[in-house]
């Protein structure tokens, strides 16, 4: 019978002078109640070590892409509430993302509640696995100001719960944009369709 010691990492030094990362386990081995031996497995890490280190630079490479990306990428749990955003979601939401942990959009202001309906339709949505989006919405800054932005949402599992990934994109200029080129478009047709009467006045009074 054989009683095992949780394993536990050590570092062990080879016969060339190379110090190499391993994992140690041991049992006490017992016959009759006394022990009789012990029996220890040594196992390389290297080959996970430098697996584990891979993974932490793209993990970290994919940290620095998200957080200075161009547009506002945030995570929410299923009820809504925000966890983790980017310097682009502080920047077209005035907030600091320590003020919005924890809080959801509609408790803090930030969405009107016009919104509302969309808002928790695309929630269910998520709650099926199904991803959103691109949905107009229109947000109030923390300074009271107005930003339009266009949203995508993606739920994702992770750690055994479900979280939605958001990415924003701050579309106000471009709505701007497409409002003055409407009016012009306006002013313009109003003006095209007075001129025929105008030139058969103008052509009258020449007769």
């Amino acid at each position: 019978e054989g009683i095992d010691t949780p394993p536990y990492e050590v570092e062990v030094v080879t016969k060339n002078g190379e110090i190499i990362p391993a994992e140690l386990s041991a049992s006490l081995i017992y016959e009759e109640g006394k022990i009789v031996g012990t029996q220890s497995i040594l196992r390389d890490l290297r080959e996970r070590k430098r697996t584990e280190e891979r993974l932490r630079e793209s993990e970290e490479r994919l940290r620095r892409l998200i957080e200075y990306a161009p547009d506002a990428i945030y995570i929410n749990d299923l009820n809504g509430n925000f966890i983790d955003g980017n310097k682009q979601a502080e920047k077209v939401t005035g907030y600091n993302k320590e003020e919005l942990i924890g809080k959801n959009m509609l408790e803090i202001g930030l969405l009107p509640e016009k919104y509302l309906p969309k808002a928790i339709e695309s929630l269910e949505k998520n709650m099926r696995g199904q991803r959103t989006g691109p949905d107009e919405f229109e947000l109030v800054r923390k300074d009271g100001s107005t930003v339009t932005i266009e949203i995508s949402t993606f739920p994702v599992k992770r750690g055994g719960t479900v979280e939605i990934i958001g990415i924003a994109r701050d579309i106000t200029e471009r709505k701007m944009m497409e409002e003055e080129f409407r009016e012009s478009e306006e002013r313009l047709r109003n003006l095209y369709e007075s001129v025929p009467d105008a030139l058969a006045v103008y052509v009258g009074i020449e007769g």
